[in-house]
């Protein structure tokens, strides 16, 4: 059988390689992240898979050094990627908003002119939506109390990829920044007490190449025909969890395909993908653009690997899935781990 061979063949050491070395080379920066699609593109070749390197020019928003102060107190913050740069500082009054609903600022149905003018303090993280909507509201900026000590990178971006000449406008124009649990606890305090903060938050935001490595592998009986494994390997400094477990269980699939590859009855395309974070899905973005009509005519299926799990992970019963993959997904989960998993339609927010 194809998955009792496919079982055998696997190496632990050679996908184990990848998360050593990516485990010290960060991937945030532009340089950087090209740098980890070159160290995938040598490991496949080393295994003799042939791969395609593309390079998408995507417009990117890279963080940068972000603080809050009030009065004389300075709190570390992290500024999301396309949060508005303020450098010099934006000083209003504070306004707390209650924790939200799945972070949609309309499930508060606030007073429309509570918040007009003010820094508005929230607990969550700086998600998209809560942005954009929290901006309509005019809040002239956000901060974010994050639910533990580390503070959270994320996007305040609701353009999906890169935007286009009508999209542009729609980037957030007012700064963002989250915050520790404790850090946030004084600064909720102070809101609370009618206090005034200023946000610095400083970004880059440009064009830039970006390395986005394919792999294709021919079926023997539908090679027209393909399946899609993908996930980013861009990260917040080195990622390993998110997402280099994930590159490295799609190198080792790689590995072992290609070795199975007169096996197989339909092909197998795998792509590794820049811009995950800095550009809101920027390379899987342009990759599906530029191949769209390919898309639509032979791409049965797709899989997003994307942070898989890590050391000591044992719970399966939670994973994604569209309704027309539930019965085989719970049925390999269920012969693998003995787990039940309870399907959940993927949230738009991946690649």
């Amino acid at each position: 059988m194809l998955d009792q061979s496919f079982h055998d063949r696997i190496d632990v050491n050679f996908a184990w390689d990848l998360v050593e070395r990516f485990s010290c080379q960060p991937r945030q920066k532009p340089a950087d992240a090209n740098r980890g699609a070159e160290i995938i593109a040598e490991r496949l070749k080393s295994a003799g898979i042939p791969v395609t390197v593309h390079e998408p020019t995507l417009f990117l928003s890279l963080p940068g050094s972000s603080s809050i102060e009030i009065g004389s107190k300075r709190f570390k913050a992290k500024p999301p990627a396309f949060s508005a740069s303020v450098a010099t500082g934006l000083t209003a009054p504070m306004e707390v908003m209650a924790p939200t609903r799945r972070e949609f600022a309309r499930y508060q149905k606030p007073d429309p002119n509570r918040f007009r003018g003010k820094i508005v303090v929230t607990e969550g993280i700086s998600l998209p939506m809560l942005t954009s909507e929290i901006e309509e509201m005019g809040a002239v900026g956000i901060i974010a109390v994050n639910p533990g000590e580390r503070i959270h990178w994320s996007t305040a971006s609701t353009i999906w990829g890169t935007p286009g000449i009508e999209a542009v406008t729609r980037l957030p124009k007012i700064p963002s920044a989250g915050v520790s649990r404790s850090d946030g606890a004084n600064i909720l305090a102070a809101a609370r007490r009618g206090e005034t903060a200023t946000i610095r938050a400083e970004l880059e935001q440009g064009w830039y190449p970006q390395k986005l490595p394919v792999v294709h592998i021919d079926g023997a009986i539908e090679p027209d025909r393909f399946v899609l494994l993908h996930g980013h390997y861009d990260s917040w400094q080195v990622g390993v969890g998110d997402n280099a477990t994930g590159n490295a269980c799609m190198l080792e699939v790689a590995r072992v395909l290609w070795q199975m590859r007169s096996k197989l009855r339909r092909s197998v395309r795998l792509a590794w993908w820049p811009g995950h974070s800095t550009g809101r899905y920027g390379g899987s973005t342009w990759y599906l653009d530029a191949h769209a009509a390919e898309f639509a005519k032979r791409c049965v299926m797709q899989m997003n690997c994307d942070s898989p799990g890590c050391r000591w992970a044992t719970d399966y019963s939670a994973i994604t899935m569209m309704p027309e993959t539930v019965e085989v997904v719970t049925a390999l989960v269920e012969q693998v781990t003995g787990q039940k998993p309870v399907p959940k339609r993927p949230n738009r927010s991946s690649d």
